[in-house]
Parts: C-alpha cells; sequence; structure tokens
C-alpha cells in the first residue's frame, strides 16, 4: 500500500502515517494526498505554525487564531474576553512542563499542561516581552536547558523567573534554531547572528561567501550531521566543517528564495524556496508537485504537515 501524503489545497497536511512514508529511498510525488480546508474548521487560510504537544493534539497558529486538531476535527480555541489577543497566531512552543505558550501580535500566553484537554475557553497567562514592537511575537523557542526564547519584531527575549528580559534588541528577528553544542542560530532584520550562552558571535563575511546581501540570509538550520543549512535569497547553501557548498540552481539571478529547511526523524532535510517544497538530496532539490507551503512539520506518527500562507 502507499503510503499517505495528507497535502492542503490551501492549508496544510501531511505526508504518510506508516513507517516508511518519509523514506529518503521513496520518491516524493508517490504519496497519496488528503486535503484540509477551512471549512473543516480551521480559522484562517493562512497557515503560520505547527506543533503537537505530548497529550497528542496537533496545534495550529493562524492568522485568525489558534486551532486545535483531535485527530478528526479542528477546533477553533477562544479565549476568555479579558486575554488581550488580537486573532493571530504566530508562534508555539511546548514548555518544559508541558505548557503551551502562544506568540500573538501582543505578547506571550502561557496556557497550562493541564487545561489542554479541556473544552470551551482555556485559561491562560499573558506576558509582554516589550512594548510596541518587542511585543509581537515572531517566534519561540524552548532550549535543552528548558528556557523560553521569544524572537520579535523588536529583537529577542529571554523567559528568566518569570519575566522576559532582553538580549538583543532594536532588530526584527524571524528565525531561533538551536546547534548541537546549544548555540542559538538566529536571524534578525541586520543579518545572521550566534548566541553562544553568553554572547551574540557575528559572521560578518559569511554573505560574501554566499554571494548575498547582508540581510538576505531568511533561515539556518543544523542537522543530526552538524551541516549546516542556509536558506538565502540566493537559494541553499550546506556548510559542512566549515567548507560552504552551494546547492543549484543557486543565484540571485534564479528568483529561487529559499525561507526555511526542515529535518524529519529519518534525515530527509525538506526545503521551502519561493514557496514550494522540495526535498533535498545529494545533488539538489527533488520538488513535491503542486504544493506550496510555508511551513513544514513532522508529527511523532510520521506525518509531514505543511502550512500554506494561501489566502483564496
Amino acid at each position: 500500500m502507499s503510503p499517505v501524503l495528507r497535502a492542503s489545497i490551501l492549508f496544510f497536511g501531511a505526508l504518510g502515517s506508516q513507517a516508511l512514508a518519509l523514506d529518503p529511498a521513496q520518491p516524493v510525488n508517490s504519496y497519496l494526498r488528503t486535503r484540509f480546508a477551512k471549512e473543516d474548521g480551521l480559522p484562517s487560510s493562512v497557515v503560520n505554525v505547527i506543533l503537537q504537544t505530548r497529550n497528542g493534539f496537533l496545534w495550529v497558529g493562524t492568522n485568525g487564531g489558534l486551532a486545535r486538531f483531535d485527530g478528526t476535527h479542528f477546533t477553533t480555541i477562544e479565549f476568555s474576553p479579558q486575554t488581550p489577543t488580537d486573532g493571530l497566531s504566530r508562534a508555539l512552543a511546548e514548555g518544559a512542563e508541558g505548557d503551551l505558550w502562544v506568540g500573538t501580535n501582543t505578547g506571550v500566553l502561557r496556557i497550562p499542561s493541564a487545561a489542554l484537554n479541556q473544552f470551551g475557553r482555556l485559561p491562560s497567562t499573558v506576558y509582554h516581552p516589550g512594548s510596541g514592537a518587542s511585543d509581537a511575537i515572531n517566534v519561540l523557542h524552548v532550549g535543552r536547558d528548558g528556557v523560553l526564547w521569544a524572537g520579535t519584531d523588536g529583537g529577542v527575549y529571554r523567559l528568566e523567573r518569570g519575566a522576559f528580559s532582553p538580549v538583543l534588541q532594536n532588530v526584527s528577528v524571524s528565525r531561533i534554531e538551536e546547534a548541537s553544542g546549544g548555540h542559538l542560530l538566529i536571524i534578525t532584520s541586520d543579518g545572521f547572528v550566534e548566541w553562544d550562552g553568553a554572547r551574540l558571535v557575528e559572521h560578518p563575511d559569511l554573505p560574501a561567501q554566499l554571494a548575498i546581501p547582508t540581510n538576505k540570509i531568511f533561515h539556518v538550520m543544523e542537522d543530526h550531521t552538524g551541516a549546516r543549512w542556509l536558506c538565502t535569497a540566493g537559494g541553499v547553501a550546506r556548510e559542512t566543517r566549515g567548507s560552504i557548498e552551494r546547492l543549484q540552481p543557486y543565484g540571485i539571478h534564479v528568483a529561487l528564495e529559499a525561507y526555511r529547511a526542515y529535518e524529519d526523524p529519518q534525515g530527509n532535510v525538506w526545503l521551502i524556496l519561493a514557496e514550494r517544497l522540495f526535498r533535498a538530496t545529494a545533488t539538489g532539490y527533488e520538488p513535491v508537485q503542486d504544493i506550496r507551503a510555508r511551513y513544514v512539520y513532522v508529527d511523532r506518527d510520521g506525518d509531514l504537515w505543511l502550512g500554506s500562507g494561501e489566502t483564496a
């Protein structure tokens, strides 16, 4: 039997619930597809982030709010009228104690783990990293040490003793990943930097090596081998032990900007270039036909969920 590919018309989907569904040797376009749409319960056609919590529920952050998927149906999550949400869910993270953290345009919500199975309005606590741009959350990351990090339109903040404190300010932050050594790989409006646990480390020579402008690195992800995948305005490059390989086609003139890289448990690296989905191969990219995506996530059953940003 063929593995199942759940793909969206406008929203998102998943690749195969069977163990071999993400086998790198299997052609990706052989998967069957299941589609979900707004009429299935999603609050918006624009999906920003997807996360599965330890209780098995899949959570979907959209431009219309937060939804929960129980394996059959989506339910839009409601909060107390006093909760200052603007209906926009931009980032998700599961805390060390199982709490769900939700990034919005007006701060971060914490939903306690005990409430994640409840129906009706969910209780939440609101945290504000700062004011104005610093309250607009783009990304949340829980480190191996359990610390919550927030990337905002006003910088990077770290949750300490119940309050956020700034680590980097006056820049917009779009991505935070963690490298094997514990360093944070941070994408800002000024370029790519690392946090080594004590200070910020810049990479001033990297844009020239990639033949791109300084602020045109969009994502940096380290895979299980230690190789770093660099998503840029020129395409995708891979850095291994200090040597950089540009996956072809590459170049500003190609108009194939790379926005995100994601490694699944089987070692496949999925790439989003110009909102199209590809799987990395030894020599380049394998396209997934007729799929547009802006977010990629694998659940614990091996399904690959794709979030899109189409508004039709």
